[in-house]
């Protein structure tokens, strides 16, 4: 074998294993980019489990009285459908009448969010045992979400 081949061999040998590599570097960024398009964002770190309902519901802000309806329940607060607008930040006392208890849950907190009708109802901690009543009847009643 002459020098001329034997550089020609080399040559192309060299150029195989730098296009393998190519290709190689591409399909891994490929991997890549399907795994994490695979991953679902996590939407919300809730500390407390969700608990469907619906119960109807009394409120007073310090200028109106009104109904609303609760949706979900959690140890921290509710998701209120609300037939008039209210603003972020407005205080609410709400009272819950359970069905077969003679005595009414009270409750106090603000909004922290407004989308359409529903809103998010913020409890304030200093009626625990009130809330906890409230969480346990929607927990007998539905699953967590």
């Amino acid at each position: 074998m002459d020098t001329e081949t034997a550089l020609i061999g080399l040559f192309m040998l060299l150029l195989v294993l730098i296009i393998l590599a190519i290709i190689s570097r591409y399909e891994t960024a490929q991997i890549v980019s399907v795994k994490r398009k695979k991953k679902k964002p996590n939407k919300e770190a809730r500390m407390h489990p969700r608990y469907k309902t619906s119960l109807r519901v009394k409120y007073n802000t310090p200028i109106e009285e009104g109904i609303s309806w609760i949706k979900d329940v959690s140890l921290q607060g509710a998701q209120l459908f609300l037939n008039k607008g209210l603003d972020i930040g407005t205080s609410l006392d709400i009272e819950v009448k359970l069905p077969n208890d003679s005595s009414p849950i009270l409750v106090t907190g603000d909004i922290v969010w407004i989308k359409e009708n529903n809103a998010g109802f913020h409890f304030r901690g200093e009626k625990e045992t009130e809330i906890n009543r409230l969480v346990e009847y929607c927990k007998s009643r539905e699953d967590a979400y």
